[in-house]
């Protein structure tokens, strides 16, 4: 009886492994999404003596891609199953 219990907390603290990198990765990804480099401009002229205190910058994303990166990535990650389906007779079937 006592193996079992074991068994059923290592698969729960598994489970609790996966659904924290899960939370990581979304919290990673929805950084990246909406982070922005702010890069410092250099005005000449008229107007530098008037703004002196408010300093312009030029907001450009990180990744300006949006999706599409993670689009690709779940089409890459999803290629081997799509390969082994055309073959389910071959010995990597059973896993």
């Amino acid at each position: 009886m006592g193996g079992t219990s074991i068994g059923v907390i290592n698969g729960v603290g598994k489970f609790a492994i996966y659904i924290s990198f899960l939370l990581a990765l979304i919290v990673a990804v929805t950084f990246l999404e909406t982070s922005q480099r702010k890069i410092p401009l250099q005005q000449t002229g008229k107007g530098l003596s008037l703004m002196h205190d408010k300093e312009s910058n030029l907001p450009i994303k990180v990744n300006p891609a949006g999706v599409v990166p993670v689009i690709f990535a779940s089409a890459i990650i999803a290629l081997p199953l799509m390969i082994a389906a055309f073959f389910p007779d071959a010995w990597y079937a059973k896993y």
